[in-house]
């Protein structure tokens, strides 16, 4: 009898967010007694010298600790797939259902995957679900891929979910699809969970943590001033293209620095996503690559819009604007039910 749950996601990624939610959507699914499976389908290979090199030569040394940290808590795995003709050969006779989610998988210049990430390559028989997917922008923007085509494989759905408010209008207006709206797969996971699963160890929290993306001078004023403000010292996680891989810390510890902090500045989606599941005080300074819907839809469904800010000094104002968490949690509560419920319920009578 059919009884795996596939899982397609960008688990690949040498991103702490794209580790996170594959890690907690999977962690997710076996604490609720599925044997759950990583696909792991990466980035085609169009047999390119330098690609090969990139890949077996270059990853391996600069992205170690993600590589380590996938080799430890993201199993078990399929054999390793690098383009869609072998995807198509993918045995699917003891799975039950194929997951896609989360992240912005179907932001179409993002994925170089073809069509597998709208499960053209699975059966009839086999469930097919979107958990929290993003179309990472508030429009469809196709790139190489047609809109007819994705609307047909859409249609095969048995559920589709998405993370963002605009992802319900894409799927409705876009494809005639019907979707939902869920949270983010870190969100599945309660604060114990992840104490837990990753051995995280309690410390004193007499630090500012800034988690910042996107790197200026202004930013990093900030960050001095509301350690000052507060009486702490400051921690910081300030990456870029150039050093977030080879200087950042292991996954683990990177989850465990939100955990301890006193007060967290961030740029970041996931970086508020933990935050918010730590109960943490935190502003997010705007990031300027406009991809603030998913942003704008978590916030605006916990009742945290005012943590976004576009100017420093709307940002000095919430140093001493604590955030209400008993209202947080209640909200939270009751969205991370209807998100479980959603996803367990699509896969329930194919498993059982």
């Amino acid at each position: 009898m059919k009884n795996k749950i596939g899982i397609l996601t960008f688990h690949y990624a040498f991103n702490y967010g794209g580790v996170m939610q594959a890690f907690a959507l999977l962690s997710f699914l076996k604490l609720h007694g599925h044997d759950a499976y990583i696909i792991d389908r990466v980035r085609d290979n169009h047999g390119s010298f330098k690609v090969w090199i990139k890949r077996h030569i270059v990853d391996p040394i600069i992205g170690s600790r993600f590589i380590a940290f996938s080799n430890k808590y993201l199993c078990p795995k399929t054999k390793t797939i690098s383009n869609s003709n072998d995807m198509r050969k993918l045995n699917l006779d003891d799975f039950a259902a194929i997951i896609v989610g989360s992240d912005q998988l179907w932001r179409s210049e993002f994925t170089e995957v073809g069509y597998n990430y709208f499960l053209d390559f699975v059966d009839d028989q086999t469930k097919k679900v979107a958990y929290a997917v993003s179309f990472g922008k508030p429009e469809w923007r196709a790139g190489k891929l047609s809109a007819d085509k994705v609307k047909k494989y859409l249609k095969r759905f048995d559920l589709i979910t998405v993370r963002e408010v605009s992802g319900l209008d894409i799927c409705k207006k876009g494809f005639s699809v019907d979707a939902k709206l869920v949270l983010d797969p870190t969100f599945l996971l309660a604060k114990v969970d992840y104490i837990n699963l990753l051995n995280l160890k309690e410390q004193d929290n007499n630090y500012v943590l800034s988690y910042i993306l996107e790197k200026n001078k202004e930013k990093c004023s900030f960050i001095d001033l509301a350690s000052k403000f507060l009486g702490v010292s400051s921690k910081n996680m300030i990456l870029s293209s150039s050093n977030f891989v080879s200087s950042g810390p292991s996954i683990p510890k990177w989850v465990e620095n939100f955990y301890n902090a006193k007060f967290v500045i961030t740029d970041s989606f996931h970086g508020t996503a933990f935050s918010i599941i730590f109960n943490k005080q935190f502003v997010i300074l705007e990031p300027k690559d406009t991809q603030n819907v998913r942003f704008l839809s978590l916030l605006k469904l916990l009742g945290l819009l005012d943590r976004y800010v576009s100017s420093i000094d709307e940002a000095f104002v919430l140093l001493d604007k604590p955030i209400d968490y008993k209202l947080v949690n209640k909200k939270l509560s009751e969205l991370q039910m209807e998100s479980s419920f959603l996803l367990l319920n699509a896969i329930k009578d194919k498993v059982e």
